[in-house]
């Protein structure tokens, strides 16, 4: 019986900590070396398949 309530404290305990985490979501803007007008080109698409090919081998 104490092994349960152990175990009940332990799960109540994680619990409060983990709902009492951040207030608010994290928000962070992706940093990308492909962005912008560079993809609206066929020169910027076709170097944007080169790096994502060779980063694949």
């Amino acid at each position: 019986m104490k092994l349960l309530n152990r175990y009940s404290v332990f799960a109540i305990g994680l619990l409060a900590l983990i709902l009492s985490g951040c207030e608010k979501p994290l928000e962070i803007e992706p940093k990308s070396e492909f962005s912008g007008a560079f993809l609206e080109t066929q020169e910027g698409i076709e170097a944007l398949l080169a790096s994502a090919y060779a980063n694949g081998q």
